[in-house]
Order: structure tokens, then sequence, then C-alpha cells
């Protein structure tokens, strides 16, 4: 599919889809704890902007701890609800994450995209806005889900083995299909990890079918990580786990196969 054409259709379903309006719309401040924890640790207060705030949520709690906050998206059905709770420290509107020109350069303290990233199709052309826009010494902050981990097919294995259920996901629908899955995203990994530049590898993204369906990229923390060092970022966190023990201590140890990137950059 040509890139025009992708953007098109991918900003068609976000702009009608009521079932992922519905979705976003059942979202309560318990959902962004582990998000505004990295706030909390490595953001300072002043000008924040929030890239895709989908119903503004987010955007209206960081105003209520004291952060100037612009939160904008690509749908304007996903804002309609809390358009009318702007105030002073708090503007929503619709916008582009690959084209943030609406703001100056150097204009914010803290950039902000939880849970985005993933359906960006021009991914390059985001992190490029909001690295200029983001001031020196601003951060950074990004979280998604890793879609190279390789503990989520082995969790759905383990499940599938021993519990005999398992979870519904785009990329594996069966043990054989979940263990090639670990090999193929250990080879990526390993490749990725040697290789000098960022690769935003791309799929065709499943609408309306619920999960990570709809990701357009293959998100994961090394591409993040080899670009902002690029860019001359310092890199201050790459991910964080909601498994048990082990898998904890696993993605302490290996960092850049967690399940969840929370990519944390300053600008210097």
């Amino acid at each position: 599919m040509e890139m025009t054409d992708l953007k098109t259709k991918m900003g068609h379903y976000y702009n009608t889809s009521a079932a992922y309006y519905s979705k976003l719309s059942k979202e309560t401040p318990t959902d962004f704890e582990d998000y505004f924890s990295l706030i909390d640790q490595f953001g300072k207060t002043g000008r924040l902007l929030e890239i895709g705030c989908g119903t503004g949520l987010s955007s209206y709690l960081l105003s209520q701890k004291g952060y100037q906050t612009v939160g904008i998206d690509i749908s304007e059905m996903f804002l309609k609800e809390l358009k009318n709770k702007e105030r002073p420290n708090l503007k929503l509107e619709v916008g582009d994450a690959c084209d943030l020109y609406q703001f100056e350069d150097n204009s914010f303290d803290l950039v902000c995209m939880n849970g985005v990233i993933e359906h960006v199709p021009e991914v390059e052309k985001a992190l490029k806005e909001m690295s200029r826009v983001v001031r020196s010494e601003g951060i950074i902050i990004v979280t998604s889900p890793n879609l190279l981990s390789p503990f989520s097919p082995i969790k759905f294995i383990l499940r599938k083995v021993f519990f005999g259920t398992s979870i519904k996901t785009p990329f594996f629908d069966s043990v054989g299909g979940a263990a090639l899955a670990v090999l193929k995203r250990m080879v990526a990994i390993v490749k990725k990890r040697f290789s000098q530049d960022p690769e935003f590898s791309l799929r065709n993204p499943e609408f309306d079918a619920g999960g990570d369906f709809d990701a357009v990229w293959q998100s994961n923390a090394i591409d993040l990580e080899k670009y902002f060092k690029r860019m001359g970022f310092e890199v201050l966190h790459l991910s964080y786990s909601h498994g048990g023990r082990f898998e904890k201590l696993l993605v302490k140890l290996f960092p850049r196969t967690a399940g969840a990137i929370a990519m944390v950059v300053r600008k210097k």
C-alpha cells in the first residue's frame, strides 16, 4: 500500500471508528499510572506537548498536575467530549504527529507520546518533529508495546500449553506460530543491535480487530534508541515490564527485549 493511501485510510479510521472511540472513552486515570510515573520521574514543570492524546483525558490530568499542557490528536471525533474542559493551562486541538507546523522550534519542556507511535506510518517524521519542538535539556517520553519482544509469544505458548487458554494477537494464533515468532524476533533483535541505523519496518494494519491489530509500525526499543542517539539525545530509560519477578529480572538484564517500551531521552 502506498504511503499516501495508508495515511488516508488510517486517518479515516481514527476519525470515524465508533468502536475505537468507545474503547478510548472507557479509559480511567489508573490506565495512565505507568506513563505518569515516567513523567513524574523525569519531567519538570513547564510547557508539555502530548501527541496522540485520544479523548484528551490524559492531557486534562497532566494539566491538573500543573503542566502548561497542549494535547493534539489526529481525530476530531476523539477530542469532542473533553474540548469543553479547556482552561488557561490546557489546550486540545487536532494535529498530525508528522507535521507539528503550528509549534515553533524549541517550544516545549516535555514532549510525550503514550501508546501512539506504533500507529504512526511515518515514524521518522514524527520523531524528527518531536526532536524539533522540544527545548534544549527538555525531555521526550515515548511509550509503546514492543512488537519485537519475545515475551508475548513465550507467554502465549505457556498459557496454551499449561492452561489451554490464549490471547488474541495479530502476529500468531498457534503454539507453532508463536514459537516461530520467538525465533524471528530474536533474529531481528540481533540484526538491529548490530546495524548502524534504525529501520522503521511497517506492517499492514488490521482495523476494528482490537488489541495491536491496527499497529502499522513494528515498534521496538532498538530503533528508537538508535534514532535518538543519532540525533544527539541522551537516553535515560528504555523499557518496563508488567510481568512477574522473573520477567522483571530478564527485562533488567535485557531491557530492549521488554514487552513495553518506555523510552525517555534528554535533548542536549
